[in-house]
């Protein structure tokens, strides 16, 4: 009988509450409830559906519209920092391979663990980076303790203690720059001072 259980989700405003149980039992309390007990506070437009389980195989009262299961997953979604700016998800980073080489993967895994520079990060955030974006091979990995040197090396990240990390204000500005590329921008390169004597070669 369990799959034919029905979750109601009723909310306006700051109120909201839930009827669970027996399909059959949920829309009949939701009837009553909205006829008797709530009034226009439950009108079809102020009101979500949110099934529980498999889809039902009947139609709500007043035509109210059923939302699909909802899905827990947000990697293909913006993310919002701390301070509400929205960044490229971590998906759409890879589809667009935003990052131009290893260090800067680095750095952008190490800009998202620490949930955009707010707080301080492992080696082993970085690790689940890698796998969320499925780009953990055992050539990566192998090189993984030289690559961190050289972000490091890059003042772009600093190390705590032995296990602690934090992005510095450097590493921030790049993680940014990087991100803002689009998927046919090229990495900004600062332009070589050339010799007023001797080859440039």
């Amino acid at each position: 009988m369990e799959e034919n259980n029905l979750k109601i989700k009723i909310a306006q405003g700051d109120f909201s509450f839930e009827l669970e149980g027996p399909a059959e039992k949920v829309i009949e309390q939701f009837t009553d409830l909205k006829e008797n007990g709530l009034g226009k506070l439950a009108s079809p437009q102020k009101t979500s559906v949110i099934p529980s389980g498999p889809p039902a195989r009947h139609q709500h009262p007043d035509g109210i519209k059923e939302d699909p299961p909802l899905n827990s997953s947000t990697s293909s979604q913006q993310k919002a920092s701390p301070n509400g700016t929205r960044y490229i998800s971590l998906r759409d980073l890879l589809l667009k391979q935003l990052p131009k080489s290893e260090p800067e993967w680095l750095l952008v895994y190490a800009f998202y663990s620490s949930n955009y520079a707010q707080n301080e990060f492992t080696r082993d955030d970085i690790l689940l980076k890698y796998e969320e974006t499925n780009r953990k091979t055992d050539n990566r990995m192998a090189n993984l303790s030289n690559n961190i040197k050289a972000v490091v090396g890059k003042d772009w990240l600093r190390s705590l203690n032995d296990k602690d990390m934090l992005v510095t204000d450097e590493g921030i500005t790049t993680a940014k720059e990087i991100l803002s590329r689009t998927s046919s921008s090229k990495p900004k390169k600062v332009a070589a001072k050339k010799k007023k004597n001797g080859n440039d070669n």
